[in-house]
């Protein structure tokens, strides 16, 4: 019976229990990202750029390659002893890599077939099969001297690849950040409507009690004309606050993909001692996405002068090849041969090439120091601009919690004065219109405090675009 009761109880309490669970700032965020196209797009495009990152590195990569090809010649011989006709059929297979001091490696496998028809002296092989295992090494010596612009277009393109990334974070936890206001400004609002719900429901005791007297002839029709006026400043100010928190309702479902003006309750802004607590430039390293995408702009631009500055320079590469061959009639015994140092090639050799245009040689050249100093003077740019930034933030941070610490001594103070004003008020000792007074300015201070903290959060997101390390 006791479990019986028990049951109906929770199956009770429970639907007024959901009722009352709110939306969090975490399942609000969460919505924004799953359902608003622009924040789930940009979401996307961050993992895609994250997988994109060694994409430069691609000419770094081992290379496996192929061919094959087939041949059938039929042109008319010079002499009686070449062959009418030409039938072949070739493949090769290999493995190559470029690396990063400019050595070029192609190690690779080639097999040929050859069957010649025509009239040849007895003995002269027609049907033979020629393999070969070659090693050929390339090494650049002045040119991308030891790979010095290899290295460049590597680092360039991952810089291209860096910097789009860099932006789509920087606009996701800008659009992030973005909802997240709009959150807190929303749950304001509604702080700030309901004091104000409460003012006018004051305002129009303070009227009707004030009317009432008016008809008793106890007040002057003045003291009725002021509590009017009064509570229709309130209504007024009452409005107005609807208004912007029915635009900032549709602005909040907007982001989060919902068609409609409803909210859910929202949690309340964090309390004073969580609202103070500030971070110190001086204990952090701090780096924010837009001022490190100028920095990689710097490395970048310095990496594409370099290659610019090596294209013009004059080529000089050494160049060397071993291979190990087979030839026989039968194709088994020509593998076997071919496994074997018994019949070597190999050559060494120097490839020379030489810009005539010295004049373009040497702008080159000089494009190449003025970029590096360019790059150098924006990445110190970027530095400074992003520490001034940073202390900037601080400072108005600081300076908005002394404002919301002024705004909650304010308060506080109107509560006292309001509640001592009530107590003369019944004790014949003031106007009825002080007390009004008194009351619109402690609506005033509670408006105001929660303005404070709206905007000491909103520089606490601010801070947020930065990524603080300790």
């Amino acid at each position: 019976m006791k479990k019986t009761n028990l049951l109906l109880a929770l199956l009770l309490t429970a639907p007024s229990a959901w009722a009352e669970a709110g939306l969090t700032l975490n399942q609000y965020l969460e919505q924004v990202k799953s359902r608003n196209g622009e924040v789930h797009a940009t979401i996307q495009n961050v993992q895609a750029l994250e997988m994109r990152l060694r994409e430069a590195e691609v000419v770094l990569v081992p290379e496996l390659y192929g061919e094959y090809g087939h041949l059938n010649d039929e042109k008319q011989p010079s002499n009686p002893f070449m062959s009418d006709r030409t039938i072949a059929s070739q493949w090769t297979a290999g493995l190559r890599k470029q690396t990063t001091f400019g050595l070029g490696a192609d190690l690779f496998f080639t097999s040929r077939h050859t069957n010649l028809h025509g009239n040849f002296p007895a003995g002269f092989e027609t049907d033979y099969n020629d393999k070969a295992a070659t090693l050929q090494l390339t090494q650049s010596l002045w040119r991308n001297g030891f790979g010095e612009s290899t290295r460049a277009q590597v680092e360039a393109g991952r810089a291209a690849t860096q910097i789009e990334l860099l932006g789509a974070r920087f606009q996701l936890k800008n659009l992030l950040l973005d909802a997240e206001n709009t959150y807190w400004a929303l749950v304001s609002y509604q702080d700030i409507v309901k004091l104000q719900q409460e003012n006018v429901e004051r305002g129009r005791k303070l009227y009707d009690w004030m009317a009432k007297r008016t008809r008793l002839r106890l007040y002057d029709d003045v003291d009725s004309m002021q509590a009017k006026a009064s509570l229709e400043t309130r209504e007024l100010e009452l409005q107005s606050s609807l208004d912007d928190q029915a635009a900032l309702a549709r602005r909040f479902n907007t982001l989060r993909g919902v068609n409609s003006d409803n909210i859910e309750n929202l949690d309340d802004l964090p309390n004073s001692s969580g609202m103070l607590d500030s971070a110190k430039a001086s204990a952090a390293t701090f780096t924010r996405e837009d001022f490190e995408i100028l920095r990689v702009q710097a490395r970048a631009a310095m990496a594409r002068a370099t290659v610019s500055a090596s294209a013009a320079k004059p080529k000089v590469d050494l160049i060397g090849s071993y291979s190990t061959n087979g030839h026989d009639t039968l194709n088994n015994r020509a593998y076997d041969e071919v496994q074997t140092t018994r019949y070597p090639t190999w050559q060494v050799g120097v490839s020379v090439a030489v810009p005539l245009d010295f004049g373009l040689m040497g702008d080159l050249k000089r494009s190449q120091r003025m970029t590096k100093a360019a790059a150098a003077e924006l990445e110190s740019h970027a530095k400074f601009s992003e520490i001034r930034a940073w202390e900037d933030f601080n400072k108005q941070k600081k300076e908005s919690m002394g404002r919301f610490q002024r705004a909650i001594s304010l308060e506080k103070l109107q509560t006292q004065l309001v509640k001592s004003e009530r107590q003369r008020l019944l004790n014949g000792r003031t106007t009825t219109f002080q007390l009004s007074t008194f009351e619109q300015n402690l609506a005033g201070a509670q408006v105001q405090r929660i303005r404070a903290q709206l905007a000491l959060l909103q520089l606490n997101n601010l801070l947020k675009q930065f990524e603080v390390r300790p």
